[in-house]
């Protein structure tokens, strides 16, 4: 994969261990996937800095919980273990501690209060590339808003977010977002349920390729989801 003169110092400790864990982490994963580069992307929904990060790499971990560390991209977070922080008692869960809240957001990390981030507003911009987490939210980014990401694990989106950049391949590029399987809906979908059932039979026919599905009317699946 090839490597821009920033990308290789930084893989190589010049700008300190959590660039250089980071870089090491998306060139391996790159590699796996015959990446031919890196591409920046616009912003990320991930989880921020946890323990997962100090089990991986404690040097790393410990300059992102430095004061005044700041992101390189816009984030967005949800808080997994906690509930929404605007409305806790009405939820019924712990709010997000309020000095988390501030840690975060001066690091470049929003809370969304939800794993569906385009509920509160996330809405990148057509063609844009992004990291995210979350099965629901990768699927209305790429199908609905036409926003290129796959679906990241913690250390690969926490990754991208260090470095501002995921590895080039899959439904970052052209190819990769070309249909391979036609569906074709031949019966009127009536409830979620109908809705569901067309997932799970695309998706157990056609496994990671990507479906283009035809024969739903404009306007009738905004009423079930």
């Amino acid at each position: 994969m090839y490597l821009t003169s920033e990308e290789t110092k930084a893989l190589n400790g010049e700008y300190g261990p959590l660039k250089e864990w980071a870089m090491k982490f998306l060139t391996k994963w790159g590699n796996a996937f015959d990446a031919e580069r890196l591409v920046e992307i616009t912003g990320a929904f991930g989880l921020g800095p946890s323990g997962e990060l100090e089990l991986l790499n404690p040097a790393a971990y410990e300059e992102i919980m430095k004061k005044e560390y700041k992101f390189p991209i816009p984030i967005c977070t949800h808080y997994p273990g906690f509930g929404d922080h605007q409305f806790p008692l009405e939820t019924g869960s712990e709010p997000v501690p309020p000095q988390q809240l501030r840690r975060d957001a001066e690091m470049g990390i929003y809370c969304t209060g939800t794993c569906a981030p385009y509920l509160a507003g996330w809405n990148p911009p057509f063609g844009s590339h992004v990291v995210s987490l979350e099965s629901s939210c990768v699927v209305y980014l790429n199908s609905v808003l036409g926003v290129r990401t796959h679906r990241c694990t913690f250390p690969s989106s926490l990754a991208g977010m260090v470095m501002g950049k995921t590895p080039y391949f899959g439904f970052h590029t052209d190819e990769g977002r070309k249909g391979k399987l036609w569906v074709k809906v031949e019966t009127k979908l009536a409830n979620s349920s109908d809705y569901s059932a067309l997932g799970w039979f695309t998706g157990s026919r056609g496994g990671i390729d990507v479906p283009v599905i035809t024969g739903i009317p404009r306007g009738t699946v905004s009423q079930y989801e």
